[in-house]
């Protein structure tokens, strides 16, 4: 039986929180390499090609990302799991949708 309440702790918050963040970005870009806002890592930061690419393609990337974890928590509420279970999908799901995106715009920049 779905249950609402089971959305709130589920992957889909993190996938909300995934698509806000994506869309905030989308909105407001970081415009130079920077060490506190965008995708940062040692391949982004080494031009600034490689910096607009990584944060507009990391955009993307969570954006879908963000969406297919949405997906997911609705599917799930249809289940009943304890708050444990949820806690732990839902931990595992913001670290696969990391990973993902790190993964994905890591291979983009080579």
């Amino acid at each position: 039986m779905f249950s609402f309440s089971s959305l709130l702790i589920s992957p889909f918050l993190t996938g909300i929180i995934f698509v806000l963040a994506a869309l905030i970005s989308k909105q407001f870009p970081p415009k130079k390499i920077n060490p506190v806002y965008g995708y940062r890592t040692r391949k982004s930061m080494e031009s600034e090609e490689n910096w607009q690419l990584a944060n507009h393609y990391s955009n993307i990337v969570m954006l879908k990302a963000g969406l297919g974890l949405m997906l997911i928590g609705i599917i799930l509420a249809f289940f009943a799991f304890n708050q444990t279970v949820m806690g732990i999908l839902t931990a595992v799901s913001a670290i696969a949708g990391g990973m993902i995106i790190f993964i994905f715009t890591e291979r983009q920049l080579k």
